[in-house]
């Protein structure tokens, strides 16, 4: 690991830590509140959610650095991306949930059905490729950021 990565660490870990307890905290409250929700609401935001959250934690893990690399990016694409594969997993078990699954079925229109995400090929692909390319938007944003507010140096 380089001597800039080893500099920045605490900002990675940092905004790793905040961002995924906020989208914890974010996914927790549509937990609770699925009983108030379609399926296709309650699908729709369990998958935007963390990809919010990837973009804002790649974005300021980019910014807040002095350097642009390629070994920081995938550290953030690592990280956005094993944070992504838990969600994925944790939300595709409420899916299976008896109780969610009667409160979301009841606010959905008739013959809906419920498809657990972990359990669908084309559903775990989408989501591994979206969970790729928002953490790359975040690093670009951030990059382009960052140039603006302060000099970046690119290193290898």
């Amino acid at each position: 690991m380089n001597q800039h990565i080893k500099r920045h660490l605490p900002v990675i870990i940092a905004v790793s830590a905040v961002c995924a307890a906020s989208a914890a905290f974010a996914l927790s409250f549509l937990h609770g509140a699925a009983a108030d929700m379609s399926l296709d609401a309650f699908s729709l935001a369990v998958f935007v959610v963390p990809c919010v959250a990837m973009v804002v934690a790649s974005l300021i893990m980019v910014m807040t650095a002095n350097f642009l690399s390629r070994q920081l990016y995938v550290i953030a694409l690592g990280i956005c991306l094993a944070a992504g594969i838990v969600a994925m997993v944790v939300t595709s078990s409420w899916f299976q949930d008896p109780v969610i699954t009667a409160a979301l079925l009841a606010n959905s229109p008739d013959g809906t059905q419920v498809t657990v995400p972990i359990q669908s090929p084309l559903i775990v692909m989408r989501n591994i490729a979206a969970y790729v390319v928002a953490p790359t938007v975040g690093c670009i944003a951030g990059a382009w950021i960052g140039s603006r507010l302060h000099p970046m140096e690119r290193v290898k």
